[in-house]
């Protein structure tokens, strides 16, 4: 009934009408009533554009309702939202989107994406653009690394241990493909959002668009195909928007494996930054990323050798606890790679190896 925009008005102005009376309960308590009274007020009646956004922020519907009742409304609004008339008015709810993004669970975060899509989409580009500006910051944590679940972190500096190699094992399929839907329509938002900026906003944009490359790099080795393909075309995407045309050589040639090294050579300087933005995939339940985040780290931390003796340190320790890792490919390589970073001699000459070990191709 939700998913059809005739019938899902049918319905709301229905339930208006019964709701009205104090007496009627549809839901199980007063409150979700409320929530879907306010909804249908909104969207059941002639209300002009002007007067849409100050009802909304009176009524506020979106928040603190319980999980249930706010997927259902979401659902409601992805359906009311591929209207264009609508979408439009729905601008003032974007505030509320962003926060749900921060708190929802997966099926919850996926909706209010669609219905964030649906409104941007019909939005004219001057009033896109800064929106996109703040959304764009919020995707991030949407397709990074999806952690291995069910077990406390073990202690000290090692973040893959034995629990960790225990809950992969039994990891939920289905869960992990809501997670991958997430990843990937969160990628393709990314990838979207960055389309819909206008000069006045470029240079925050590009800010916040840095920020995502090195995600979106190591998910051009992603497990799921349709995730690996949003991943080089938002990084095509940014590209454009960076004004990179080595990257864009690179995409364009199917020479992934150098866009690491590359993104190490433009600013040294976030060399540590990188390094911390790779070390949660190695906790990552798709052997490919831990092995990408490995010829990653192998990389920037050899530009670390002469800087940061203490840094390098932690990073070969870290590596050793996958020395333990189920797939003996991730063993072999985070073995190799420590040795390679923890051997002065080596160090020194150990350029033209480290590059060898980390051709992306697994």
């Amino acid at each position: 009934m939700l998913s059809t925009a005739q019938t899902l008005e049918k319905v709301l102005k229905e339930l208006f009408i019964k709701l009205q009376d104090r007496q009627n309960r549809l839901f199980y308590t007063y409150q979700e009533d409320t929530c879907f009274v306010r909804l249908a007020l909104l969207t059941c009646t002639d209300l002009e554009d002007e007067e849409f956004s100050p009802m909304y922020k009176v009524l506020r519907f979106l928040r603190n309702p319980s999980p249930a009742m706010l997927s259902l409304v979401l659902r409601s609004l992805m359906t009311l939202s591929e209207r264009a008339e609508m979408a439009r008015k729905m601008e003032v709810f974007m505030p509320d989107m962003m926060k749900v993004l921060e708190d929802g669970n997966t099926n919850i975060k996926m909706k209010s994406l669609v219905v964030s899509r649906n409104v941007i989409g019909h939005l004219k580009k001057t009033k896109a653009s800064p929106i996109a500006v703040q959304l764009i910051e919020k995707l991030l944590p949407l397709f990074a690394a999806v952690r291995l679940m069910g077990e406390p972190k073990p202690r000290g500096q090692a973040l893959v241990g034995d629990s960790y190699l225990q809950g992969r094992k039994s990891y939920s399929a289905s869960l992990y493909q809501g997670f991958s839907e997430l990843r990937e329509l969160s990628i393709s938002l990314f990838r979207d959002l960055m389309k819909t900026v206008v000069r006045k906003n470029e240079r925050q944009m590009k800010t916040k668009v840095e920020m995502g490359l090195l995600p979106l790099i190591f998910h051009t080795s992603d497990q799921i195909h349709s995730v690996a393909k949003a991943a080089r075309e938002a990084l095509l995407a940014a590209a454009e928007l960076l004004k990179w045309k080595k990257l864009k050589h690179l995409l364009q040639s199917h020479q992934t494996w150098r866009i690491a090294e590359c993104l190490l050579q433009r600013d040294r300087r976030r060399t540590e930054q990188y390094l911390n933005q790779s070390l949660p995939y190695l906790e990552d339940a798709q052997a490919t990323l831990r092995a990408t985040a490995v010829r990653f780290i192998g990389l920037a931390g050899q530009l670390l050798r002469d800087q940061r003796e203490e840094k390098l340190a932690e990073i070969c320790s870290t590596l050793q606890a996958l020395e333990e890792d189920n797939e003996p490919s991730i063993c072999s390589l985070a073995a190799q790679t420590t040795s390679i970073l923890s051997t002065p001699r080596v160090r020194q000459t150990s350029r033209c190896t480290l590059r060898s070990l980390c051709c992306w191709c697994c």
